[in-house]
C-alpha cells in the first residue's frame, strides 16, 4: 500500500523509483555505495525493497537506534551486538557457529559486552571477517551520519573492510552534508576513505505532476475520492517529500483538508 507509514520491503510498494532501483541493483558488486536523500524520502524503503527483490544477503543497521541521546555517543558494544545479531540471521545455526569457533568470537547469546573498547573494536573487525566468508553479503548502516559519535575509530575498521573483504558490500545512508562531509569525509584527504570509488544513488522529492500522481494513486487503493484543489494544495505545500505525502494521505481520512496544515507543521520541525 502506498500510505502505509512503515519502510516499504517490496519493489511493488515503491512509486515512480524505477530509475533508482536500476542503479542500486547494478552497484550491488561495487564496494560502497551512498544513499542520499532528505529525510522521509524514502531511502529504507528502496534499500529494503531493492534487497529484497534479489533475495539479497544482508545485515541491515539503524545506527539511531544505538545512538545514546543522553551521551550523544554510539557505544562500541551496541554496535558490536547489532552486528553480531546481523551475523546470526545469515545463515544456518551450524554454519554460523563454526565461524564463531574459528574466529574466536562468544558461541552465547545474548552477548557479554563488558569487555574493553579494544577487545570489542578487534570482535567487531572479526564479526566482518565472518560475514565475509559466508559469500555475497550486504551491510547497510541507515543514518551513518551518527558512527562519527562511536566510541571506537570504525572508519579506519569499515576502510579495512572495503579494501580487504571483497564479499561484502557497505552502502551508507543519511543526508549529503551529514553523511559524505561529516562522516566518510569523500572531500578530505585526511579520511580514511578518501579517493575510494563510490555509487551515489539519490533521491529527489517528486515534483509537482509525480506527487499528484502518488496522492491519487494512494487515495484511489483506499477507495477514497479526493477533489483536484485539495490534492493541489497538498502538493504546492508538502514539497514532493514522500513520507509527508504518505502522512497527509493518512491523516486526511480523519481530518480532510485540514490534514495539510497540520503535516506541514510537523515537516517545517525537522
Amino acid at each position: 500500500m502506498l500510505f502505509s507509514t512503515e519502510p516499504k520491503d517490496s519493489i511493488k510498494d515503491l512509486f515512480d523509483r524505477e530509475t533508482e532501483i536500476d542503479r542500486l541493483k547494478r552497484s550491488l558488486n561495487e564496494r560502497m555505495i551512498v544513499v542520499l536523500g532528505l529525510k522521509r524520502t524514502g531511502k529504507s524503503s528502496l534499500v529494503l525493497s531493492t534487497l529484497n527483490s534479489l533475495n539479497a544477503n544482508c545485515v541491515f543497521i539503524d545506527v539511531r537506534k544505538i545512538y545514546d541521546d543522553i551521551s550523544k555517543k554510539v557505544p562500541a558494544e551496541k554496535l558490536y551486538e547489532e552486528l553480531y545479531s546481523g551475523l546470526l540471521k545469515l545463515s544456518r545455526k551450524e554454519r554460523i557457529r563454526d565461524l564463531l569457533s574459528k574466529f574466536n568470537l562468544s558461541l552465547e547469546y545474548p552477548l557479554n559486552v563488558k569487555l574493553p573498547l579494544e577487545e570489542i573494536r578487534n570482535n567487531i573487525s572479526k564479526i566482518f571477517e565472518a560475514i565475509n566468508e559466508l559469500g555475497k553479503v550486504v551491510v547497510v548502516l541507515d543514518e551513518a551520519q551518527y558512527l562519527r559519535y562511536s566510541t571506537i575509530g570504525v572508519k579506519p575498521l569499515l576502510a579495512h573492510v572495503y579494501d580487504y573483504l571483497k564479499n561484502v558490500t557497505l552502502i551508507f545512508m543519511g543526508s549529503e552534508v551529514g553523511l559524505l562531509h561529516d562522516f566518510i569525509g569523500i572531500d578530505d584527504p585526511s579520511s580514511d576513505f578518501y579517493g575510494r570509488y563510490y555509487v551515489c544513488v539519490e533521491l529527489k522529492p517528486f515534483d509537482e505532476v509525480k506527487s499528484k500522481e502518488f496522492l491519487r494513486a494512494g487515495f484511489k487503493e483506499l477507495g477514497v475520492r479526493v477533489e483536484d484543489p485539495v490534492l493541489d494544495k497538498a502538493v504546492s505545500e508538502l514539497d514532493g517529500i514522500v513520507g509527508w505525502l504518505v502522512y497527509f494521505g493518512k491523516l486526511y481520512l480523519e481530518k480532510g483538508e485540514e490534514a495539510i496544515d497540520e503535516v506541514k507543521s510537523l515537516g517545517s520541525k525537522i
